[in-house]
């Protein structure tokens, strides 16, 4: 089935006033639009699921595997089979090819967020990718965007966890069709695994990376304007509990990574930089706290039955609005580290 990107409106924080356009930067088709005060909308006639945006964004869900997903499925192969392999489907060698169970397919491999790749390199799970520079160069979906994309969200996690994946040409095949091949020539063999195969370049550099594009840049300067991003709801957070009066608190996809990254290798959350709220208590004056009522994440709320504010850091994404609305400016935003969630 092929890959869709989806939206959830809610959880986008332009709504509340953020000026937030990351999505429409690293979009190579200009297939995403944005109105002021609007979620973003996707044109499906120019859309080409290369799920760019869903790597930067968590607003945005690829529908091929969830972000959560990978860091699952991942660890579940590398325990069974010892190895995990990522490729995209510009590199498999026809539409017929059956890549083995521990191989994941994305359309791009920008799909997956620095987030993700820290998450993977943090557990220390064997990782090979099966795809390069050249294959990028020839991609329909992605264009050109995707290798500087993908390979910005590596070399961080990289720096971050000091971990590091291998490269290779051969993409794993499903057993049962390589029984198939039993009865080819050797020669004929031969050329099939020529074609599979993908002339490897030097990936190190971030040179090739710059020249290439400017879309990392502009998102990082984007970044460091703004410290905003948006998220999707848990998937174990239900409907009608946010319905309730009570808000139950919720870690986006993006958090819950770097959690999970940090409980697998505490010794790399000073290293992570997060751009979250400080609340003041002492200054809060006011009764009916503005900023509680459409904190996405419900980091900051009411207690239960009472006028009291509550403030959990581990699931603020830093958007800005509690400091925006606070009367009292008891509020800012402020550098943090992922040492949060030790």
């Amino acid at each position: 089935m092929p890959n869709r990107i989806a939206i959830d409106e809610r959880w986008c924080v332009r709504p509340l006033g953020s000026t937030c356009e990351r999505c429409s930067i690293v979009c190579p088709a200009q297939a995403i639009s944005l109105d002021t005060g609007e979620v973003p909308r996707i044109s499906e006639e120019l859309c080409t699921s290369c799920a760019l945006c869903a790597g930067i964004c968590d607003a945005f869900v690829a529908t091929d595997i969830l972000s959560l997903d990978v860091l699952t499925h991942a660890m579940s192969s590398a325990e069974r089979t010892g190895a995990v392999y990522i490729t995209c489907m510009e590199a498999l060698p026809d539409d017929v090819y059956e890549p083995a169970g521990n191989v994941i397919v994305l359309t791009c491999l920008a799909e997956l967020s620095p987030e993700v790749w820290i998450a993977l390199l943090a557990h220390r799970i064997p990782i090979t990718i099966c795809c390069d520079e050249s294959t990028c160069a020839s991609c329909t979906q992605a264009g050109t965007r995707g290798y500087p994309m993908w390979d910005y969200a590596l070399g961080k996690a990289r720096q971050v966890t000091s971990g590091d994946v291998t490269f290779e040409s051969r993409i794993p095949q499903r057993e049962s069709l390589m029984h198939d091949l039993g009865g080819i020539d050797e020669g004929d063999r031969r050329e099939i695994a020529e074609d599979i195969g993908t002339t490897l370049k030097d990936l190190a550099s971030g040179e090739r990376r710059k020249r290439t594009s400017t879309v990392v840049d502009d998102l990082l300067t984007l970044q460091e304007r703004m410290h905003t991003r948006a998220f999707t709801a848990d998937a174990q957070t239900s409907v009608l509990a946010l319905k309730s009066a009570y808000k139950p608190r919720v870690i986006p996809p993006s958090l819950e990574l770097l959690k999970r990254a940090v409980e697998a290798d505490p010794d790399i959350a000073n290293r992570i930089p997060l751009t979250i709220a400080k609340l003041n208590k002492a200054a809060c004056a006011c009764n009916d706290h503005p900023c509680t009522k459409k904190c996405p994440t419900h980091a900051l709320r009411t207690e239960f039955g009472t006028s009291k504010i509550s403030y959990d850091p581990k699931s603020c994404i830093g958007c800005g609005y509690c400091s925006a609305v606070c009367p009292a400016q008891a509020i800012t935003l402020s550098l943090m580290t992922a040492e949060i969630f030790v």
